[in-house]
């Protein structure tokens, strides 16, 4: 009869909510009955992330608690971490993200027993947040970019021309059909990509800053000049889930807002404006704190919106980064 061996993770505490930097402290506990030999005992701290989206994780610290033979009996292996700092525990609709500690005995010749407790990585209730705006996602691109996009684009133009010659010399209604389809999603291509540098084309000049005006207010600045009448300004601040699942031709981006607060503004004229926008700060313990990872998101973000008269309209948007208050003693991994 092959010997039992049973792991279990205990923590110090009964709510295993831990505030970054805060120490993480428990043991593995090993019960054995017979003499069991064991490579090693490893305890892994990782985060992963499930829901919508394509998985992400990672391990960010490994140690070995032990290596050799038990003899019957039961063993503690204690264990003290510093909590990391990020990402944070998060639960939303699409988007979730997880901390976790794991082990498992190396037993030669035998099933590894296993062990796993997930736990909170979450600042304590009331702490202080940083909010640092980024940089706006403006329309320029490289000029290897315009000149990639326009080959591509002629391309497909090129492509485009067979089946516009076929049904020209051959009147099929089907080959006129496609051609018109072809040339119709072609379109639908090249507006979207043409349409942010229109509509900013009428701006001689456009600024937005993201000020922080109190520990739970946000001021946001627009200055711009245009000869087009604008008729309206809506500023918006949005906490959203952005998801991708899949991959290659079939990645798809799933997107779910969180938060949105718009403020819309009149303006009716031209030339050089100044408009103001004040915001409110909703709870980041309550909405999420900022998560980028390859293919989930969490995005603080301003968004600008512009109705320009008999023009297209021009969107901005000024992602912002919220995060808890670095605290000074901090070591260890981050």
């Amino acid at each position: 009869m092959k010997p039992k061996c049973d792991i279990h993770i205990e923590f110090d505490r009964t709510v295993r909510r831990f505030a970054p930097g805060e120490p993480i402290t428990g043991a593995v506990v090993v019960s054995v009955d017979a003499e069991t030999q064991c490579k090693a005992l490893p305890l892994t701290l990782g985060w992963s992330t499930h829901g919508k989206g394509n998985r992400n994780g990672k391990q960010v610290a490994r140690y070995n608690l032990f290596s050799g033979t038990w003899s019957p009996g039961t063993y503690r292996y204690p264990f003290n971490l510093p909590c990391p700092v990020s990402p944070l525990t998060y639960h939303g609709k699409l988007l979730n993200v997880d901390w976790y500690l794991t082990t498992s005995a190396d037993v030669p010749w035998a099933l590894d027993p296993k062990a796993r407790q997930d736990l909170w990585v979450l600042p304590a209730q009331g702490s202080p947040f940083d909010l640092v705006q980024g940089e706006s996602e403006h329309v320029e691109n490289s000029a290897a970019g315009k000149v990639i996009g326009v080959i591509v684009m002629c391309m497909l133009g090129l492509i485009g021309l067979i089946p516009l010659g076929a049904a020209l010399a051959t009147f099929s209604p089907l080959m006129i059909v496609f051609s018109l389809l072809w040339w119709g999603v072609l379109g639908v291509i090249a507006w979207s990509v043409i349409k942010p540098r229109v509509a900013k084309s009428v701006f001689s000049s456009f600024d937005a800053q993201v000020q922080r005006t109190s520990a739970a207010h946000l001021a946001v600045s627009v200055h711009y000049r245009t000869q087009k009448r604008v008729n309206m300004i809506t500023a918006k601040l949005e906490v959203e889930e952005v998801v991708v699942h899949g991959a290659g031709t079939n990645r798809t981006t799933h997107r779910e807002l969180r938060y949105s607060d718009p403020r819309p503004v009149m303006v009716n004229a031209t030339g050089q404006q100044h408009h103001q926008f004040a915001f409110q700060l909703p709870d980041p313990a309550l909405v999420g704190f900022s998560f980028g990872a390859s293919d989930n998101d969490l995005v603080w973000k301003v968004v600008l919106d512009c109705d320009i008269e008999q023009w297209p309209d021009l969107e901005e948007t000024i992602p912002l980064q919220v995060r808890p208050r670095p605290v000074a003693s901090l070591g260890g991994y981050r």
